[in-house]
């Protein structure tokens, strides 16, 4: 199950306040997985993550995992945005349990 955004809250309001912070938008965007920004904000994360650790010579590899399962989930819940008999994709995103798309 996933987190949901509190009632007036846009969600990506909050993760305009750690911008500069990559590791705390990571965790914000984490944390509203499976919207779809959620998504797109994580990668913007692990990328800047991935970066800021090939700077100081850093062993990257389990963020560049990361940033390939993300995509992965990406793709899987969102290819089609929408599905024939269902409806947005996000409305059947939000019904996978989220320990389920996870494990892709």
């Amino acid at each position: 199950m996933h987190t949901s955004v509190p009632a007036g809250v846009f969600w990506i309001d909050e993760d305009e306040i750690v911008e500069t912070d990559p590791g705390e938008r990571l965790r914000l965007a984490r944390k509203y997985m499976p919207l779809p920004a959620a998504f797109k904000e994580a990668a913007i994360a692990l990328r800047a993550l991935i970066l800021e650790g090939a700077r100081q010579l850093a062993d990257g590899s389990d963020l560049l995992a990361e940033l390939h399962r993300t995509a992965a989930q990406e793709n899987f819940l969102y290819a089609e945005p929408y599905v024939a008999g269902l409806g947005p994709a996000y409305n059947v995103a939000s019904s996978i349990p989220r320990n389920v798309w996870e494990e892709l």
